[in-house]
């Protein structure tokens, strides 16, 4: 993971999720691999933004510090706006 990235989610579907998340000093403070429940899917509709939120809520719930960069959103936007004219 490069110097500058202080932690990377990456989904992987049906086939779960990996997380790595580096402390201050850069050594990993958190890192592993969530498996998949097996059930019956009816609507994936949401499915993403409701496994975000719990993972999102799990690391506030054990004191790791969660901060949003909107650099990458704001660029973004921008381009997007860029685009339509």
């Amino acid at each position: 993971m490069p110097e500058t990235v202080q932690g990377i989610l990456i989904t992987a579907g049906g086939h779960g999720a990996a997380y790595c998340f580096r402390a201050a000093n850069g050594a990993p403070l958190i890192k592993g691999f969530v498996p998949v429940l097996k059930v019956k899917v009816s609507d994936t509709t949401g499915a993403g933004d409701a496994f975000l939120s719990g993972f999102l809520y799990s690391m506030v719930k054990v004191n790791i510090p969660v901060q949003s960069d909107t650099s990458c959103w704001q660029q973004h936007t921008k381009d997007d706006a860029t685009i339509e004219q």
